[in-house]
């Protein structure tokens, strides 16, 4: 294909003239990498031997800026799993210095659980308002990372309870073991009334 042509003539323009003696000269040996020379690879040149007299064995440091590429590309890679998810998207669940004004996720819009409060920034109508697509993707979006927030926080309320319960039942204090059982877990409502949207 069109990658193995331009591989040979790589070999055949750089190679002779850089490493006279035949494509890629006679002490080296070349590698392609990512596809190929020509599809969005590259081609590294690696010297095997020397001048004359036998195989050399290669200094340190240019045994390390061989492998400098493969660090380098191991390290971001690394680092890309510690980039946080939400910190591309164009809300907030809470308010901060760029995400300042209040949002309320629409009604009667299918699949979106309505009046899910979220904050943007102020240009915020102006970029989505004429993208209904974009607009119901960004309170999609909204909608899931709300329901994990309730989830959590339904947990929690949770814990509490059975904590206050379990200890006015052990001081017999029946009024504030009532009031335990009666208090409204208001993430779990929450949780309750966008499950069905998630």
């Amino acid at each position: 294909g069109g990658g193995g042509n331009q591989e040979d003539i790589f070999r055949e323009v750089f190679g002779s003239a850089m490493f006279p003696g035949g494509p890629g000269g006679p002490n080296v040996r070349m590698y392609t990498f990512g596809g190929g020379f020509g599809n969005g690879g590259f081609v590294r040149m690696h010297r095997t031997g020397g001048g004359g007299g036998g195989n050399q064995e290669e200094p340190p440091q240019n045994v390390l800026m061989q492998l400098l590429p493969l660090i380098i590309l191991f390290m971001l890679s690394f680092m890309s799993f510690g980039i946080d998810e939400t910190s591309n998207l164009p809300f907030s669940l809470s308010p901060t210095a760029d995400f300042s004004v209040k949002q309320l996720t629409r009604s009667n819009i299918r699949g979106i659980a309505p009046d899910v409060s979220y904050y943007v920034r102020p240009n915020f109508k102006r970029l989505y308002r004429r993208d209904p697509s974009r607009l119901y993707n960004v309170e999609k979006n909204v909608i899931r990372q709300f329901y994990g927030k309730a989830e959590k926080n339904c947990l929690a309320e949770k814990r509490n309870q059975n904590q206050r319960i379990a200890k006015y039942r052990k001081e017999k204090d029946d009024e504030k073991l009532k009031k335990a059982y009666e208090k409204k877990l208001q993430w779990c409502e929450e949780l309750t009334r966008i499950k069905s949207y998630v």
